[in-house]
């Protein structure tokens, strides 16, 4: 599950996978296994969907896959809001 302390971790690393990758401590690391990309993922998606850049199909899923994948609304929430800040910059 998506955590708010797995998305403290992708913040502080400001959503740059290598440099995680390469000066994350081995606790981050060993906790981000297999989350890294879910998260870079969704953050994409909901960019895309509060920008109305997304189909209502689109949409739906995305709000699924963040509900499914979360383990709490403040978690949600919290993935909402760093979409805002890193989603256009990962979309470049």
């Amino acid at each position: 599950m998506i955590t708010l302390e797995k998305l403290r971790i992708y913040q502080k690393y400001e959503g740059d996978s290598d440099g995680f990758a390469r000066t994350g401590f081995p606790e981050e690391q060993l906790l981000m296994k297999g989350f890294w990309g879910h998260i870079h993922c969704l953050v994409e998606d909901l960019y895309l969907v509060e920008n109305s850049m997304a189909s209502a199909a689109f949409t739906v899923a995305a709000q699924r896959r963040v509900e499914d994948l979360c383990d709490t609304h403040e978690t949600q929430r919290a993935l909402l809001e760093i979409s805002k800040i890193f989603g256009r910059r990962r979309l470049r």
